[in-house]
């Protein structure tokens, strides 16, 4: 990762928007002053609302990513994260992921799974029976 760290680097470059604005200093002149304006931007789209929920089902071509949460609450948040953008190199990390902590599902999610495998066995089991009778 520290190789990769010195060689992802990326350059954004202002673009810069000239325009000439007229106004009167009061609602009673007669006479307009004129202006130039020039205004240089950087075109980033900040998204610092996004969540977890809100990104699946998106792909990105690029994510700037610059912390990641911590605490119970956030689990696999990374893995969402990380699987929308579509390529590595789109993927900028101004922070480190710990390789220390667990990545495994939460243990209430492998028993959401273990019921959702359960309520989908009876479900089909019942639906087997009744179109069998439906069709004798």
């Amino acid at each position: 990762m520290v190789n990769m760290r010195q060689t992802r680097r990326f350059k954004m470059k202002p673009h810069t928007k000239s325009v000439k604005v007229e106004v009167k200093p009061h609602q009673m002149a007669t006479i307009k002053m004129e202006f130039k304006c020039q205004m240089h931007k950087l075109r980033v789209n900040l998204n610092n609302a996004t969540t977890g929920h809100k990104l699946q089902g998106m792909s990105k071509d690029v994510a700037i990513i610059t912390s990641w949460p911590t605490g119970r609450l956030f689990r696999n948040w990374e893995y969402t994260v990380l699987s929308r953008v579509r390529t590595l190199k789109g993927l900028y990390l101004f922070q480190e992921i710990s390789l220390d902590r667990s990545f495994a599902p939460s243990e209430e999610l492998s028993e959401y799974f273990e019921c959702a495998k359960r309520q989908e066995s009876q479900f089909l089991k019942r639906r087997a029976k009744n179109m069998k009778r439906f069709y004798s």
